[in-house]
């Protein structure tokens, strides 16, 4: 595959390190179980408490729990009355907003991926132009077919070792 190969490596290496800070960030907003969470909040809401509900979820610190606090705020601090489709709007809103910091930088494992695959291709190039010879030069009969073959398996690796490097990283994605 030549030092391209090595190229690829790094691009994968960066991209994994990308991949697992998005996990351990996804991990850390939703660590808690948001049934366990719902339900208590649930239960001080039926013996009509939504303050002390409103400080249980703020208190999580979970997407969960904070999705549930600015529905409970609505309903502790009423802006007009309350409509249920109105706070499912605000869930929404809620949602959209605290999903934002959590997906920032998925994109970018796409377009790793991607220059992964892009590098496995120029490195097949550059390996089989150095297979077959310069441009312009006379591969002829003196070309031993044993060392062009030679030649196409080096260069067929740098695809391998790109889409190698892309697949972990789409998935992650």
């Amino acid at each position: 595959g030549g030092p391209i190969t090595y190229v690829i490596s790094a691009v994968f290496v960066v991209g994994a390190a990308l991949a697992l800070e998005r996990a351990i960030a996804v991990i850390s907003a939703t660590r808690s179980h948001p049934h366990r969470l719902v339900a208590e909040a649930m239960g001080l809401g039926d013996r009509n408490n939504a303050t002390s509900a409103l400080e249980l979820c703020r208190g999580a610190g979970t997407l969960a729990a904070a999705t549930i606090a600015d529905v409970l705020a609505e309903i502790v601090n009423p802006s007009g009355p309350i409509v249920e489709e109105r706070l499912r709007e605000r869930a929404d809103h809620a949602i959209s907003l605290r999903t934002i910091p959590i997906s920032r930088r998925i994109d970018l494992l796409s377009t790793i991926a991607n220059t992964a695959t892009l590098l496995g291709l120029l490195g097949t190039v550059i390996a089989l132009r150095g297979a077959l010879g310069a441009p312009g030069a006379a591969v002829g009969a003196a070309a031993a077919p044993s060392i062009v073959n030679a030649g196409v398996a080096r260069a067929l690796y740098a695809t391998a070792v790109g889409i190698m490097a892309a697949l972990p990283l789409l998935l992650a994605q």
